[in-house]
């Protein structure tokens, strides 16, 4: 298998979830457009660099009841909206010798209860891989034949929500798509199956009795199938729905600071990761930066719209 990276690790996952998980796609009843960079190790050459660019979107049919409660963020009331959730994600990542580009496009269904909501999302992905072979030194003398791929493959995702309370669970190379490095009649023939990657993410957001302050602890564990595992916890402060503040304890020894503001339909995240393991007296840390508008107002969009 691939030891190295296999998929971007984002931060700022507490501001776009879609960005982990498909079932996320339209859960929040707005049209929302994000667009992401994050640079790694800032400092170190060939250092890990993501952007990307996501779309999302609920298809209603009737009415989208949410309704605020106390002591939670929000509750779902059952009613006749549409069940349909879309999205799509564009994405550049660099990571050393390797490029990656590819595109999503994800499918979600959303089921309301009295104060439950439940939702399932597939998405289909292709991804160019490319490599960059004249910095490529292998032991045995070759030449690659092919420096470019196209791997297609595929994400599933699980997300509930009951007041504040939310956990999700996903699944990204569900196909394992095979890359093949080398010549089937070279000495230097590999083939390597991307692992599959499991993100399990949950957390609970509480009111203080200071009515425009809120916290919200939360946690992460990402694993994959070649065994690798981390964990992130955290917990994010918000001030009157506009201004946001946290930190994330990460178990590969980084610490995270995450900052982010609202000023209308736009919404703007930053995080900065501070890593303590040999590496940090090479560089200046990560950085990642988010920009996100969302559009309409999910309690009265596409009461017009008879099918979804």
């Amino acid at each position: 298998m691939l030891t190295a990276q296999q998929l971007p690790v984002y931060s700022q996952y507490m501001f776009n979830g879609y960005l982990i998980n498909p079932a996320v796609a339209g859960s929040e009843g707005y049209t929302i457009i994000n667009l992401s960079a994050r640079e790694e190790w800032l400092g170190f050459p060939n250092s890990p660099k993501t952007h990307s660019l996501s779309v999302q979107t609920r298809l209603f049919r009737k009415k989208y009841s949410i309704v605020h409660g106390k002591g939670s963020s929000s509750r779902y009331r059952k009613g006749r909206s549409g069940r349909v959730g879309l999205g799509g994600y564009l994405f550049s990542d660099q990571n050393g010798l390797t490029n990656r580009t590819g595109g999503e496009f994800a499918y979600a269904y959303h089921i309301s209860f009295t104060n439950t909501h439940l939702s399932f999302g597939l998405a289909a992905t292709v991804m160019q891989f490319s490599m960059n072979t004249s910095e490529f030194r292998p032991k045995q003398s070759e030449t690659f034949e092919r420096i470019t791929y196209y791997m297609p493959d595929a994400n599933f995702g699980m997300l509930l929500r009951r007041f504040g309370y939310y956990a999700g669970i996903s699944v990204a190379h569900l196909l394992e798509t095979p890359l093949i490095l080398g010549s089937n009649v070279s000495s230097y023939h590999k083939t390597y199956k991307t692992a599959r990657h499991y993100n399990f993410w949950t957390g609970q957001q509480f009111e203080t009795t200071n009515s425009g302050l809120k916290y919200e602890p939360s946690l992460m564990i990402r694993a994959s199938e070649n065994l690798s595992l981390q964990i992130d916890a955290n917990v994010k402060f918000i001030v009157n729905d506009m201004y946001w503040a946290g930190v994330s304890l990460r178990s590969n020894k980084s610490t995270i600071l995450l900052l982010g503001a609202k000023k209308g339909i736009v919404h703007m995240a930053y995080s900065f990761d501070y890593t303590f393991n040999s590496i940090r007296k090479r560089t200046f840390g990560s950085h990642e930066l988010m920009v996100s508008i969302k559009l309409g107002d999910p309690t009265r969009r596409y009461r017009w719209m008879k099918r979804y």
